[in-house]
């Protein structure tokens, strides 16, 4: 089951101060969270990217108006497995690119050595996956048995 956090700041209670600014600004200053210094466009911004990043979620309790945001457990990694499909991809678009262009060219040259980094990180990756599974299961039992 995912762990439910309120995150207040600058989520939360910021979204709740801007309600509470003033409407209108001079045009010369934008309206900002007093509290934070944040315009709330740049907060709803913000929480917005990061759902989009499937990093949290806005969540409502039955009869609130209130947002809350759930961070999701292993987010990051979630996100690394994401990036590691997303590679796959971009390797092949620069294999293209680097079919059309030739290695003997300069651009083909610079291709060529990005190509060899996303092999690179293409091989390394799995290994780095698999070394974090097991020290992530470390830390979670050493979180339930009290060390």
């Amino acid at each position: 089951m995912r762990e439910r956090r309120q995150i207040d700041e600058p989520f939360g209670r910021a979204e709740q101060r801007a309600e509470q600014l003033p409407q209108k600004c001079d045009g010369h200053e934008p309206v900002r969270d007093p509290g934070t210094g944040v315009s709330p466009a740049a907060i709803s911004g913000a929480a917005r990217y990061l759902i989009q990043l499937n990093l949290v979620s806005r969540e409502r309790e039955p009869g609130s108006r209130r947002a809350y945001y759930r961070v999701h457990a292993d987010a990051w990694y979630e996100a690394a497995i994401r990036r590691e499909q997303m590679l796959a991809g971009w390797q092949a678009s620069v294999r293209e690119g680097l079919d059309a262009l030739g290695r003997a060219t300069p651009a083909g040259a610079r291709i060529a050595e990005s190509l060899a980094f996303f092999d690179f990180l293409q091989a390394e990756m799995p290994e780095v996956l698999e070394r974090w599974r097991q020290r992530r299961t470390t830390l979670r039992t050493g979180r339930t048995t009290g060390r």
